[in-house]
């Protein structure tokens, strides 16, 4: 199996579930592994580091998102937590500079991450194709509809926008989150609004 871990050494604690796991892991994409020492945060090194610089990260998204609507960080919808996260390690990704200058994305692809981004939560115009719904005139056909940006898909870049339910009575469709490649920032006063964001 081809992958990016190739210098990679899979560590973990001497939990038997979790050792199992390593195992499997390790033999389908062919990596050493190691147990960490008991008791030692210090030998999980950048594993570490990396956790906190997520959490971190994922506290500063839901701190702002909630600012922009001028409320607080418990009133945000629940099921938008996973969306933040996959959101903080996208920017963790192609943002955070490690100590040799370079992000993980430059290392990577050799070279720096370069499309747009705006803020979590914030309401845009998105050109979304093919919405399963009879509601829209022009079914399979460019729509520009208001959504809340949730980020870019971690593989193919697209913009990931939750749109109101009532744009589609698909069963598949619950979440409400759809792909496009492209979106329109809309006035600032109307980039974030408590109000939508409960019709979700």
């Amino acid at each position: 199996m081809k992958h990016f871990f190739t210098k990679s050494i899979l560590q973990s604690d001497a939990k038997t579930s979790l050792t199992q796991s390593v195992n499997i892991v390790s033999t389908d994409l062919s990596l050493p592994t190691r147990v960490s020492p008991p008791y030692s945060h210090q030998s999980q090194g950048k594993v570490e580091r990396f956790h906190r610089n997520l959490f971190d990260q994922l506290r500063t998204t839901r701190l702002q998102w909630s600012k922009d609507l001028q409320t607080e960080p418990h009133v945000l919808p629940p099921e938008s937590l996973l969306w933040a996260l996959q959101h903080s390690i996208f920017i963790l990704n192609n943002y955070l500079l490690h100590s040799s200058g370079k992000t993980s994305h430059f290392e990577n692809y050799r070279y720096n991450y370069r499309s747009n981004i705006v803020h979590f939560g914030e309401i845009v115009l998105g050109d979304v194709r093919n919405i399963p719904t009879q509601k829209l005139r022009l079914r399979n056909q460019h729509q520009k509809l208001r959504g809340i940006w949730l980020g870019r898909d971690l593989i193919t870049n697209e913009h990931i926008l939750a749109l109101p339910l009532h744009y589609s009575q698909h069963p598949s469709t619950t979440t409400g989150a759809f792909r496009c490649r492209q979106i329109t920032r809309v006035p600032r006063e109307e980039q974030h609004d408590l109000n939508f964001l409960k019709v979700q």
